[in-house]
């Protein structure tokens, strides 16, 4: 199971660099006639790893991708555990788990610039908003997934287990858990690209939390469109990372390998 992990990593990377190529060579034809514009590929290198001036602050682009990073965990972790938590409460009361959907149908369709508005401008939250975006935007499919998942346990066999008169913390962590464990690992695979997505955003949109969104704002103009193109690779490379690290996460988590191996044959 964990050489499908790596080959899928190795595929990525090699689709990675192919797309790396083409959008190299189409952005040297885009500004081949601007005179005024910088496309040395090694100043741009160079100018990428080691920033002079990123809103006042001498930095590098790893102290930049630890930032991003470390807002991403803290919104991903925010966001799985309260969705699960919310997910599970919704799903083990069929009336409460039903009115729900209309709510949770109104705001996991909202899009993510809205969360953005209304807890940066309307809210005020100025410091501190990219929290509550990043939770509020990442933990819908979380919850929809841990609801789905408690609710299509078994109903048979958690009446039976009821009969045994096992306490009710028991049959949940024991039994409803580990049985709706893949859908809401299924949610979590989801959240994480959202989180990841709407870190780099708030970032962009708020160049004073230092990140590789505030770089890729700092250097949105045609100026220097070379660094403009690293910085874009950059995060989509550390997106592929971040995946395979969940997926070899998956790998080890060996009462969730027990719920797959009817249909990997394990």
């Amino acid at each position: 199971m964990k050489n499908n992990v790596v080959n899928k990593l190795f595929y990525s990377i090699a689709v990675y660099a192919s797309i790396s190529m083409l959008y190299y060579f189409f952005t040297l034809y885009v500004y081949a006639n601007e005179k005024d514009t910088n496309l040395n590929l090694v100043d741009s290198i160079n100018e990428f790893f080691y920033i002079s001036n990123l809103n006042g602050h001498h930095t590098n682009i790893l102290k930049l991708t630890f930032s991003t990073l470390y807002y991403f965990f803290v919104n991903f972790t925010l966001a799985s555990l309260l969705g699960v938590f919310i997910g599970t409460a919704l799903g083990l009361n069929k009336y409460t788990g039903y009115i729900s959907n209309y709510y949770i149908n109104f705001f996991r369709v909202m899009p993510s610039i809205i969360y953005i508005v209304l807890f940066k401008y309307q809210f005020k939250f100025t410091d501190n908003y990219i929290y509550f975006v990043g939770v509020f935007a990442s933990i819908w499919p979380i919850i929809i997934n841990t609801k789905s998942g408690v609710e299509k346990v078994n109903l048979v066999q958690r009446e039976a287990i009821k009969i045994l008169n096992l306490p009710f913390k028991r049959r949940l962590l024991s039994f409803v858990l580990p049985e709706a464990f893949p859908n809401i690992w299924d949610g979590m695979k989801i959240g994480l690209g959202i989180s990841f997505l709407i870190t780099i955003t708030c970032e962009y949109l708020y160049p004073d939390k230092l990140g590789m969104g505030a770089m890729l704002k700092n250097y949105e103009d045609n100026i220097s469109p070379l660094v403009s193109m690293i910085i874009i690779l950059w995060i989509g490379f550390m997106g592929i990372i971040l995946n395979f690290i969940f997926e070899l996460f998956e790998t080890n988590l060996l009462w969730l390998r027990k719920q797959f191996s009817t249909y990997e044959g394990d």
